[in-house]
C-alpha cells in the first residue's frame, strides 16, 4: 500500500504527492566559539511565510533574524535566529497550525 499526503492550504487546490510529508528542519549550531544560531527551513510546503516568522522571532525571542536562500534549492528559503531558540520556534510553529512531529 502506498501512502499519499496532502497538505490543504486555504485560498487554491493543492496536488497530491506519494509518500511523507514535507518535514520542517529545526537545528541548532554552534558558531564560532560559544555562539550558536536556531536554523529552520522547509515552510514553504506549508503556506509559512520565513520574512514573517523572522518577524515573529525577532519579538518573541528579543534577537537578531535572517532570511537566507538555501544554496542549491530553487524558492526555498531558511531563517536564521542568534542563539538556542528551539523551543520558543517549535511554540510559535504551533500557533501557526505546524504540529511539533513535523
Amino acid at each position: 500500500m502506498t501512502l499519499y499526503t496532502q497538505v490543504v492550504l486555504p485560498g487554491g487546490p493543492t496536488p497530491v504527492k506519494i509518500g511523507n510529508p514535507p518535514c520542517a528542519e529545526i537545528v541548532c549550531e554552534k558558531k564560532m566559539g560559544n555562539k550558536a544560531i536556531t536554523r529552520v527551513s522547509g515552510l514553504e510546503p506549508y503556506g509559512i511565510d520565513p520574512s514573517i516568522l523572522a518577524k515573529e522571532l525577532r519579538i518573541a525571542c528579543a534577537s537578531s533574524t535572517t532570511v537566507d536562500a538555501i544554496p542549491g534549492k530553487k524558492n526555498a528559503q531558511m531563517v536564521l535566529v542568534q542563539g538556542h531558540h528551539i523551543a520558543t520556534l517549535t511554540k510559535l510553529l504551533e500557533q501557526h497550525r505546524l504540529p511539533a512531529r513535523l
